[in-house]
């Protein structure tokens, strides 16, 4: 309520000046009279009052007040494009009572707020869209900004959802002037989400050195989602903590890239407070690197079956001394119990455990780096099923004469073993071709044979591949050669 009237106050101001001076000072503006859409160019926003009221029936409406240095956007589903550069200007999406949703284009727009006060500040749900490279920081110096360069929430009249997006890889960067600061580059209130899709890469990177980007680079109260689309990018980096979670049920869904980094040497990429759990959602790339501790939490911590987690502990600053940090143990749990994916670990993360458990844990020393994510449970491989081998068939019609010796060909032979016998005694043994039929003896074989002795002759079939030899025949006994 406290909102409320302050808004309505401030419109009846705005009224009574626009009765009493009848005309203001207006900023170049582009309008289109079918979508109401307008360009500011915060360049021109300083010194005096400006607004665009003159223009109600066709423009999205604006106001500028010079005395808080705030441009107000404040025309539900309104279409604003801002450009230029502003060094002492915050601006504010806030609209009536129980409106909600507009569109704004950020075209290389440059803005920071000096002192305690927010470079943008959305009060009521609204999309962004990224052109070019824009930069929203809030303080001018090392010891200047103690608040946040975007704030979402907390003082409208609904809980926003902001949806940063762009089809040209547009690049904003949020964040806090200072290195020894306790403000935040993003900061999420309480049941407020934070969306960044197309191909936007949204970061909180300020290039100075020493690198650090404000106490929290990026804060989620209790209840918020923070979601990032298949293309989109979101680089958190702060001074003490990358993400920082400071509430019960933040729902984190990762389908592109969140990279959660930590500068301080007592740092944490992820910090999870207040006995928030960190669930992690989303088919994407969660990286959390730090100085200190790449994920600090004492819960399980919960992943989907389709992501991936990359994880860079620092060095223990006690190192070498009786006050040294024992080696961190993080203990992973599946998001969705019903899933039947197994983990799998990488680098210097290992696990005693199962990786079917539900709930694992591994430790990742100090200095190391370390991924898990979830796979499929490869099927388990059956023995290869024994070969089906037929004996071919003994060979039949088997023939003895003084000169050779004769038989009906196999199907499916691969040649034969022909052993010429006497009584139980083997005189001859031969490897016979393929589909051959008969062997005819040699003189010298014909002269081992001896008057009025009997003999035989057996053949097996020879096999291969699916096939093996066959039985052994035997023929009649014959004399071979009479007295």
């Amino acid at each position: 309520m406290k909102g409320t009237t302050k808004r309505r106050k401030i419109i009846s101001k705005l009224i009574v000046f626009v009765m009493v001076f009848g005309m203001f000072s207006f900023a170049p503006m582009t309008v289109s009279a079918a979508t109401g859409a307008v360009t500011i160019n915060v360049n021109t926003l300083a010194g005096t009052n400006q607004n665009n009221t003159a223009s109600a029936a066709t423009q999205s409406q604006w106001t500028y007040t010079a005395s808080s240095n705030v441009l107000q956007l404040t025309t539900e589903n309104g279409n604003y494009t801002l450009s230029g550069t502003n060094n002492n200007l915050t601006i504010r999406v806030n609209l009536p009572v129980n409106q909600s949703g507009m569109n704004i284009t950020f075209d290389n727009l440059n803005v920071t707020s000096p002192g305690n006060k927010r470079a943008l500040e959305i009060y009521d749900s609204c999309t962004i869209n990224l052109r070019g490279v824009s930069n929203l920081i809030a303080g001018y110096d090392s010891f200047d900004a103690t608040d946040n360069a975007i704030e979402i929430g907390s003082g409208g009249d609904a809980k926003p959802k902001c949806t940063i997006t762009s089809s040209t890889g547009g690049y904003l960067n949020a964040c806090i002037a200072g290195i020894y600061t306790y403000g935040t580059g993003i900061n999420v209130n309480e049941l407020c989400s934070l969306e960044i899709t197309g191909n936007a890469t949204v970061g909180t990177h300020n290039g100075k050195t020493p690198v650090s980007y404000g106490h929290f680079a990026t804060y989620l109260d209790h209840a918020t989602t923070l979601k990032i689309g298949p293309n989109a990018s979101f680089i958190t980096e702060g001074f003490m903590y990358g993400l920082n979670i400071g509430g019960y049920e933040t729902s984190i869904i990762v389908d592109g890239v969140l990279e959660a980094l930590g500068n301080h040497f007592y740092s944490s990429g992820i910090s999870i407070r207040n006995g928030a759990t960190l669930s992690l959602n989303g088919k994407g790339s969660v990286t959390a690197k730090a100085g200190f501790i790449s994920i600090s939490t004492n819960r399980n911590i919960k992943i989907s079956d389709e992501l991936t987690l990359k994880m860079f502990n620092g060095e223990d600053p006690e190192k070498g001394t009786a006050n040294a940090e024992p080696t961190p143990i993080f203990t992973f749990e599946k998001l969705n119990a019903a899933n039947t994916h197994q983990w799998k670990l990488s680098g210097d993360l290992n696990s005693s455990g199962k990786m079917t458990d539900s709930i694992i844990s591994a430790p990742l020393p100090w200095e190391k780096n370390g991924t898990i994510s979830r796979e499929a449970i490869p099927p388990v491989k059956k023995p290869d099923p024994k070969p089906v081998v037929t004996q071919l068939s003994k060979p039949a019609n088997l023939k003895l004469s003084a000169k050779k010796a004769s038989w009906n060909s196999v199907a499916n032979n691969n040649g034969y073993t022909l052993k010429l016998m006497q009584g139980k005694k083997t005189i001859l043994t031969k490897q016979l071709k393929k589909n051959a039929k008969s062997y005819t003896f040699s003189k010298k074989e014909l002269k081992k044979f001896k008057k009025g002795k009997k003999y035989t002759f057996t053949l097996v079939a020879k096999g291969t591949g699916a096939y093996k030899n066959s039985a052994a025949a035997k023929s009649k006994a014959v004399i071979l050669k009479k007295k």
